[in-house]
């Protein structure tokens, strides 16, 4: 079994959300992001195809939070469990209240929850 959440959960759940929204999993260890986001691009148009990474709670830094750009949304899916990573998070952006996975037959405990930040 898999040490991280399930990303194609987080890609099912970010199909409702403006096509300009950049997926950030965050986890530890890192989760596999080739499945997610060969399944993103298999699900959406090129043009809805808004990139997918993925990072180690660890790299998501000061540095790297200052560094993303602002000229579209994001969707961040972080384990639960790192609240240091979403307050550090939320010092950059403005996020709404997590969400958990509307999909019943996936545990509690192997899905991200999900933060949205608009565009400024």
């Amino acid at each position: 079994m898999k040490q991280y959440p399930d990303g194609t959960d987080a890609v099912f759940r970010s199909l409702s959300l403006p096509a300009d929204t950049q997926i950030v999993l965050i986890s530890d260890p890192t989760a596999d992001e080739n499945v997610p986001r060969t399944l993103l691009g298999f699900l959406t148009t090129p043009a809805q195809n808004a990139p997918l990474v993925s990072k180690n709670v660890t790299e998501v830094t000061n540095s790297y939070l200052s560094g993303l750009p602002r000229n579209h949304n994001y969707a961040f899916f972080i384990q639960p469990g790192y609240p240091d990573v979403v307050e550090r998070i939320r010092a950059f952006f403005p996020l709404s209240e997590p969400e958990v996975s509307p999909f019943p037959d996936v545990p509690p405990d192997r899905t991200f929850l999900m933060y949205y930040a608009r565009r400024p």
